[in-house]
């Protein structure tokens, strides 16, 4: 892990993908993983993420910029990747807190005993408003969002990792002092 002279975490959206697909979800899911290794979950099948498994961040801002259903959760989620990826990270700052706002929803209407994808949902929101935190520097925020992930009746995985990375790196930079 890379440290600046402050002992803050350098975190860079250097990029590289790995696909993760979860089986309980209707919907293909991708994960874009920063040079320290924080993973963000974007949708493939949807709202351009295609651009996004391809590591054409910048093009899939201007498409999703410009889309006519720009307020969807897969919209959303993946502006969210987008704009953190390519380093944007004050204006991912929104579409991220509007993923959360629109997966709360959906788990709000989904019926008793069909909520495991909107939990998932749920769950991929926080980890990516966390990752996001992260690489803000917003370590305490980025941690509170991560547990939220980790602690819903579905948990993220990839969140779990996250986390897990970033305590690690927070007694790191505590041992180093």
């Amino acid at each position: 892990m890379t440290r600046t002279h402050s002992g803050f975490l350098n975190l860079w959206p250097r990029t590289t993908l790995c696909a993760l697909l979860l089986a309980s979800a209707p919907l293909s899911l991708a994960a874009a993983e920063s040079e320290d290794g924080f993973r963000m979950k974007f949708v493939v099948e949807q709202a351009h993420g295609d651009m996004l498994a391809k590591g054409r961040y910048l093009r899939a801002i201007a498409l999703l910029d410009n889309a006519h259903d720009a307020d969807t959760f897969s919209a959303r989620t993946n502006l969210c990747v987008a704009r953190a990826m390519s380093g944007q990270l004050r204006q991912a700052q929104y579409p991220c807190r509007r993923a959360i706002e629109l997966a709360e929803a959906q788990l709000r209407d989904a019926p008793p005993g069909s909520q495991h994808q909107a939990y998932a949902a749920l769950g991929d929101a926080y980890n990516n408003r966390g990752v996001l935190n992260v690489l803000l520097g917003n370590e305490d925020d980025a941690q509170k969002d991560l547990i939220a992930a980790v602690s819903l009746p579905v948990m993220c995985h990839c969140a779990a990792g996250n986390l897990a990375r970033l305590r690690g790196a927070a007694e790191e930079t505590v041992a180093a002092r």
